[in-house]
């Protein structure tokens, strides 16, 4: 599956990939400048009119050097080009240096001092991927002022001022209408808050090698529609028996509609057949809305138990979680799953706040197990705050991945998937829409439904089929959100449209 990754990489792996370009390679650094500044000043000059002032605010590094060379691209092309060298920097980059007497021989305009306005489109140079420090001083004042200009804002690379790995704002940073950025998107820029200072992205191609980028190995990686082609194909002779057999237990007395969101987002992810365990209370709901579900009900612990003993032995992966609440016959039946499955086992919401109290329970398993906490279930597993998970999410779900040998699928704005494999998934995809009762619940039946059929190739494990139901969870909210907009999505509608995104593959 590597092939049809679309790798993100952090700022020493872009860095590397530079270096082996150029030094292995043999692709001059101001070769590939001058493709960076003309894929530049090519996507400034669709954005703008012949009328319109440019002004290019740089540092004396390698991204101020291809803002110099594009500023010098426009102005040979009749375009109004200004150019501010902030100048703080110790030393210019030797490409900075010939940019800039490139343009001083053209006689293009420097400017003197940085204005405060005039200027329809101002272009930022300031700084790359490799910013490690808070910014401060001349380059705070002079982000400051960008941001309160009039005009269209366009980052090269990555808006100075965002971790190039983490998306954090370093004391401030430029927020972005655009930003264009070279060979591949940077980590930093589609975790938040980074991403919502880059605005729209446009990643251009200036001639990095891709055996140079596999030579780095870039750790993390997002997807698209691509995933759909390693859902397994259906044959003419298939039944529901041989479709995927998956067991739901979900639901409580006073809660039906996890079950529901779960069962009808599996069935429509393609599993065969779902039976569900879930509460007596449940029955005229789940048989109105779910009637394509084998249902077993329960009215106390001991009947719980004795019908998820019998669907568990049955199925071909169980989910477990969504809705059981956390009172005794809820911890009972996950302690029986843990205890007894022996097929992969998937845990959502109140399953994961249940093993918060005793984490016990997730040790020493011997199925597979994927978890899907979102961050107040993460916080209640791991005890960190939700603003330490947010600002360190990768590295909190690799190491609860790590801990408890799961894959662990963090749920949040930018959703991450981590387990056994080197790389780590950070979905791109979907809206804010999707931020709304019910959808999680419907994630984990796409997620449960996959690991029921399977996929198409035998190299691919656990973490690439959470992956992957990320990716179609989010895809399916994208298309709800088109239909419906942002306010008025519901669960439901990604349910819906489930079938529409599997139905273009």
């Amino acid at each position: 599956m590597r092939d049809n990754m679309e790798y993100l990489v952090t700022a020493c792996e872009m860095q590397e990939i530079d270096r082996i370009t150029i030094n292995e390679t043999g692709i001059p650094g101001l070769v590939l400048m001058e493709r960076a500044a003309y894929a530049l000043s090519q996507y400034i000059k669709e954005k703008i009119s012949r009328n319109d002032r440019i002004l290019f605010v740089v540092e004396t590094g390698n991204n101020g050097g291809d803002g110099v060379a594009a500023a010098r691209i426009l102005t040979l092309q009749d375009y109004m080009a200004d150019i501010y060298v902030i100048g703080g920097l110790k030393k210019e980059t030797d490409s900075f240096m010939t940019q800039r007497h490139i343009a001083e021989n053209l006689g293009l305009n420097f400017l003197t001092e940085l204005p405060e306005n005039g200027y329809d489109v101002i272009v930022d140079g300031i700084f790359g991927v490799g910013l490690k420090r808070p910014v401060e001083g001349i380059w705070r004042k002079a982000i400051e002022t960008i941001n309160n200009m009039d005009g269209m804002k366009i980052a090269i690379d990555i808006p100075s001022g965002i971790n190039g790995d983490n998306g954090q704002v370093m004391g401030c940073a430029v927020k972005a209408d655009h930003t264009v950025t070279f060979g591949n998107k940077k980590l930093g820029m589609v975790l938040y808050p980074g991403s919502d200072y880059c605005g729209h992205i446009e990643v251009c191609d200036i001639g990095f090698p891709e055996c140079n980028v596999k030579k780095v190995r870039p750790k993390y990686y997002t997807l698209g529609e691509e995933c759909i082609s390693y859902l397994p194909e259906r044959s003419d002779s298939a039944n529901k028996g041989t479709c995927g057999k998956l067991a739901i237990i979900a639901g409580s007395a006073d809660m039906a509609g996890a079950a529901v969101f779960s069962v009808n987002a599996a069935y429509r992810m393609g599993a065969g057949l779902v039976k569900l365990v879930t509460h007596e209370n449940n029955r005229n709901i789940v048989g109105s809305l779910a009637p394509e579900a084998v249902v077993s009900y329960y009215n106390d612990e001991a009947s719980a138990v004795s019908e998820a003993a019998a669907v568990i032995t049955w199925a071909d992966a169980v989910l477990v979680g969504p809705g059981i609440s956390t009172d005794d016959t809820a911890e009972a039946l996950i302690r029986y799953v843990m205890a007894n499955a022996t097929c992969p086992v998937i845990i959502d919401a109140d399953g994961i706040n249940i093993i918060a109290k005793d984490r016990d329970i997730l040790k020493d398993h011997k199925v597979p197990v994927i978890i899907t906490p979102h961050m107040m279930e993460m916080s209640r597993l791991t005890g960190r705050t939700i603003e330490e998970l947010k600002e360190n999410q990768i590295s909190c779900a690799s190491e609860c991945a790590k801990d408890y040998n799961v894959t662990c699928v963090l749920k949040d704005a930018r959703t991450v998937v981590a387990g056994s494999l080197e790389r780590v998934f950070v979905n791109t995809r979907g809206n804010n829409g999707m931020a709304t009762a019910g959808s999680g619940d419907v994630l984990a039946g796409i997620i449960s439904g996959i690991v029921a059929a399977g996929v198409s190739d035998d190299a691919l494990d656990y973490q690439d089929m959470a992956a992957f139901g990320v990716t179609i969870h989010a895809l399916a909210g994208d298309e709800a959100e088109e239909r419906l907009g942002v306010r008025s999505l519901m669960a439901r509608n990604i349910v819906e449209s489930i079938g529409n995104v599997l139905k273009c593959r």
